[in-house]
């Protein structure tokens, strides 16, 4: 009686080791996932703000064309 006891609580801790032993790698994927998220986060707002800095570039490049473009007409008139 007393083997199928200790039968049964070493297969109890070898079922538990063996969770454990799965259990870790899925830790560091899940660490990993989580790491490229806010890696994923941080690239959105640095593009974020590369749009915003070539629109403003596209923009003032447009108002420096239209006022030579003015400044010209002035000029021939």
């Amino acid at each position: 009686m007393k083997i199928f006891v200790l039968q049964f609580v070493l297969l109890q801790v070898c079922t538990l080791c063996f969770f454990v032993f799965l259990a870790a790698p899925l830790v560091n994927i899940k660490k990993a996932i989580s790491q490229i998220k806010s890696e994923i986060t941080g690239m959105d707002v640095r593009l974020g703000v590369l749009e915003h800095s070539l629109l403003q570039a596209r923009l003032r490049d447009k108002n420096l064309l239209l006022q030579d473009m003015n400044s010209a007409a002035n000029v021939l008139v």
